[in-house]
C-alpha cells in the first residue's frame, strides 16, 4: 500500500466528499474503501449489473450501464469489508486499546464493536501511529487524525493488517 497516496486522499476528502462516490448517512466503510483504493488496493469487480452484490470475494463500486452505481457489500458494510480483507490479510482483535496500538501500523483498517452489539459497527483507517496512540481517519463523524485513545463507547476492536 502506498501510504502517502492514501493519506493524501484522506486529507482531501475527510470533510469534502468525493463526488465520484455515493455518500451514505453511515459512510465510514465506504470512505475506508476509498482510502484503500487510493493507496493502491485493487478493486475486485463482479460482472454483475446488480446494485448490490453480497458475495464477499468482491470489493468494488462501479458505474452501471443504465446509470447509478453498483457495489459489493464489502465496499460499504463493516463486517463484509472485514470478511473480504481477511481472505488475504491478517486480522487481530482485542478489548485492550494498548494491544491494538501495539499491533497496528499506518495503513491498517480498524473496526469497532460496542459492548451491547453482536457485530462490529464502525470502520476507520490508521493515518499514523506513535508509541502510545493511533491517529485515525474516517467518515460518519468526519476526522482526519482522530485520537484512538479519545474514542469512547466501544468494547472490542479489530485490525486488518494491510
Amino acid at each position: 500500500m502506498n501510504i502517502a497516496d492514501a493519506r493524501a486522499y484522506a486529507k482531501k476528502y475527510y470533510k469534502n466528499y468525493n463526488p465520484s462516490y455515493p455518500e451514505y448517512s453511515q459512510d465510514c466503510t465506504n470512505f475506508v474503501s476509498q482510502i484503500l483504493n487510493a493507496g493502491g488496493k485493487s478493486k475486485v469487480v463482479s460482472n454483475s449489473n446488480a446494485k448490490l452484490v453480497s458475495d464477499n470475494k468482491y470489493w468494488y463500486i462501479k458505474s452501471l450501464p443504465k446509470g447509478g452505481k453498483g457495489r459489493s457489500a464489502s465496499w460499504t458494510v463493516v463486517p463484509d469489508l472485514y470478511s473480504h480483507l481477511t481472505r488475504k490479510q491478517k486480522g487481530y482483535s482485542s478489548t485492550s486499546k494498548s494491544s491494538i496500538i501495539s499491533n497496528a501500523k499506518a495503513g491498517d483498517v480498524i473496526q469497532f464493536k460496542r459492548s451491547d452489539s453482536k457485530r462490529y459497527t464502525h470502520s476507520m483507517w490508521v493515518y499514523s501511529k506513535s508509541s502510545d496512540n493511533l491517529k485515525l481517519s474516517g467518515h460518519t463523524d468526519n476526522h482526519l487524525e482522530r485520537s484512538f485513545n479519545a474514542i469512547k463507547g466501544y468494547k472490542t476492536y479489530r485490525i486488518v493488517k494491510m
